[in-house]
């Protein structure tokens, strides 16, 4: 009886793994990834003027208004521009260097407006990169917090529109 429980002892020895004896080798590996130049439109704010009052108050004074677009890029980022174009219905003598944009109702009339990159409204926003853009510094992004950019619109004084609800859809493109 010996004998036997001599060899179970040894075949339980020889499948046990804490008794086993194990080799091993070891090496190490890099991890790395690359950010990349990215951004993204966090949001776009209509741009509202409310009531035109042409045989009044916009007989010799403009309407103003304004609304925002916020961007979020990538802490670093250079070269980022946003660009708005020039509507739906924009005149055929319309470029990105002087949009003629409009506003147009159910029934085909038009009213005129402007887009501007600045509160004076002096500075009108084009379409192309560049072209009558808002350019960001190159610090203007430290982290991926969106920035704020306001858009100042203008419905001249003295347009002569029919009575009707006008409106146009203008795209928003940034450019990194």
């Amino acid at each position: 009886m010996n004998k036997c429980v001599t060899l179970v002892a040894l075949i339980a020895a020889s499948l046990s793994p804490s008794l086993a004896l194990a080799a091993t080798a070891s090496s190490s590996m890099t991890v790395s990834t690359t950010v990349i130049q990215s951004c993204k439109i966090v949001s776009v704010t209509n741009l509202t003027f409310g009531q035109y009052l042409p045989a009044t108050t916009n007989a010799s004074q403009p309407l103003d208004s304004t609304n925002s677009v916020q961007v979020s890029c990538v802490a670093g980022s250079t070269g980022v521009s946003i660009a708005l174009d020039q509507g739906q219905h924009a005149t055929s003598s319309s470029t990105c260097t002087a949009p003629q944009r409009r506003m147009s109702s159910s029934k085909g009339d038009f009213l005129s407006y402007s887009i501007y990159s600045d509160a004076s409204r002096t500075l009108p926003y084009g379409c192309a990169s560049g072209v009558n853009t808002k350019d960001f510094a190159a610090n203007a992004f430290t982290s991926t917090d969106a920035v704020t950019v306001t858009q100042y619109g203008r419905i001249p004084a003295g347009q002569d529109p029919n009575k009707e609800s006008y409106t146009d859809t203008v795209g928003v493109t940034v450019t990194f």
